[in-house]
């Protein structure tokens, strides 16, 4: 059986010029634009047993859902095996949450497993100079998720400044039968490796 494997990774969204320029005035540039990420050592180690796809989605550093599907629907006519399993991190979380929810899904999702998630501004700190933006979407209908999705897994760490545990508690509490990964000290998850969650696929 061939079972295909998307990665959806971050990026950045905010709702104005202000904000986008505020951002990048404050920021470092080693925190900017790090790359160390686990998504192509993830995608890597298990293309013995995955099709594996991770679509370069454009204007990461200012994102706009609109675009984002757009390139994601041109990836998905590329996908042919009979099951798919999807994982996002960070600003991918509530693109694949958004997407899913307003417009369904093709086939049954075999797994969704959500990385660091973030589902409403409503949940992150009253200074957070990001933003959902074109991004955000009525969370009370959250639980359609499992209408498409056999298996839903969220991995959150407390210490995650940049999407608040609210975030996972608020899917959680919604999505009763998901599972919740909960940590304590890996804040981002911007890491070169995430073992936890290589051993989860491997099943």
């Amino acid at each position: 059986m061939v079972i295909d494997l998307m990665l959806i990774g971050g990026g950045l969204s905010f709702r104005d010029k202000k904000q986008l320029l505020e951002y990048y005035q404050n920021k470092d540039i080693d925190e900017v634009w790090s790359n160390r990420f686990w998504h192509e050592w993830l995608l890597w180690s298990l293309e013995n047993k995955f099709n594996c796809i991770k679509p370069s989605m454009p204007a990461k550093d200012n994102a706009d859902y609109d675009v984002w599907k757009i390139i994601f629907e041109k990836y998905l006519m590329k996908v042919n095996g009979e099951e798919i399993v999807l994982v996002g991190h960070s600003l991918g979380t509530i693109f694949l949450m958004k997407y899913i929810v307003e417009n369904g899904f093709s086939k049954k999702i075999k797994e969704l497993h959500l990385v660091s998630p973030i589902v409403s501004n409503d949940f992150q700190p009253a200074d957070d100079v990001e933003d959902t933006a074109s991004f955000a979407f009525d969370i009370t209908q959250i639980n359609k998720l499992k209408d498409h999705c056999e298996n839903i897994h969220i991995w959150h760490s407390k210490d995650d400044t940049m999407c608040t545990f609210k975030n996972a508690e608020y899917l959680k509490e919604q999505i009763p039968e998901s599972v919740l990964h909960a940590f304590e000290d890996r804040g981002h998850f911007i890491s070169s490796t995430f073992w936890e969650l290589f051993d989860e696929l491997r099943k």
